[in-house]
């Protein structure tokens, strides 16, 4: 993963340990969707925050506004609940 600046210089770099399928970003750090069937959420520094138990693949991420919730969509169109 990379973090570039608005001129597309690298600002930071850190290693994911699986394929990213998906990602949304918040103004505090991100969520990926992996190809493990996991979402993460990492601060903008690498952190890893937290991470969901193993499910299907998400296919999209949006956070709401105010970042105080994060939908998650699977291959299938299913939205399952408690990320």
């Amino acid at each position: 993963m990379r973090q570039l600046d608005v001129q597309g210089h690298q600002v930071a770099a850190w290693r994911h340990p699986v394929p990213v399928s998906c990602l949304a970003l918040t103004a505090n750090g991100l969520a990926t969707g992996c190809g493990d069937g996991r979402v993460r959420l990492w601060s903008w520094d690498g952190r890893l925050l937290r991470q969901t138990e193993h499910r299907r693949q998400a296919s999209h991420l949006v956070f709401s506004a105010g970042a105080s919730a994060l939908a998650v969509c699977d291959g299938d169109g299913r939205c399952p609940c408690g990320t």
